[in-house]
């Protein structure tokens, strides 16, 4: 098993001990896209939202798909144990509105997940930049 597959093993055995046992858990994947990386020792009921009606096409794990956005769609109050946002947050034109969002949606006690890169790193500044901005400094050169 590879350091990525370790991290996600410590990172899942870390949030069913703060789960405190729970054997059922409700979890929303803010920004699911096409897969699930985290998975969990309780049942897991998911729901996925993302932007992508492709990529929630893809998406085998979830059980429930949400079109929408983050930063707009009404998530259900108080409505999961855990949320996780994995790589999404860096991509948002306001990220205070889907962290409001994805705060609001979680239970009391609850868990919400969040990763992102160091948004000072090359791949955060990357992240920032257009799509045809990072090639065209490359094809200048």
């Amino acid at each position: 098993m590879g350091h990525v597959g370790r991290f996600y093993d410590k990172l899942a055995e870390t949030a069913d001990l703060l789960l405190d046992g729970k054997s059922h858990i409700k979890l929303l994947e803010a920004g699911c896209g096409s897969a699930s990386r985290i998975k969990f020792r309780a049942q897991v009921h998911a729901v996925g939202v993302d932007i992508s009606q492709e990529e929630l096409d893809k998406n085998k794990t979830v059980h429930e798909k949400i079109l929408g956005d983050l930063q707009t769609y009404p998530l259900p109050e108080q409505e999961f144990d855990v949320v996780i946002c994995w790589d999404v947050i860096e991509h948002l034109p306001n990220p205070r509105a889907a962290l409001h969002n994805m705060f609001r949606a979680v239970k009391p006690l609850g868990l919400v997940i969040l990763g992102f890169p160091n948004l000072l790193s090359i791949k955060g500044v990357m992240t920032k930049l257009p799509p045809s901005g990072f090639t065209s400094s490359f094809t200048n050169i």
